[in-house]
C-alpha cells in the first residue's frame, strides 16, 4: 500500500518529545524524517480519578 521508499510510519498520541524522537530515528536510520502533527483531538480527552 505504501511506496517502496517509505520504510517506517510511526503513530503516537503519547510521545511528548516528538521532534527529539524524530531526530533520533533520523540519525539512527540515516534518513530524513518528516513530522506531521495536529493539535486537533477527534475524541475528547477525559480524565478520571478512582480512589
Amino acid at each position: 500500500m505504501l511506496p517502496e521508499h517509505v520504510t517506517l510510519i510511526l503513530l503516537s498520541a503519547t510521545v511528548p518529545n516528538t521532534y527529539e524522537f524524530a531526530s533520533w530515528v533520523g540519525r539512527t536510520k540515516k534518513k530524513n524524517i518528516h513530522v506531521i502533527s495536529t493539535a486537533k483531538r477527534p475524541v475528547p480527552l477525559e480524565h478520571y480519578i478512582w480512589s
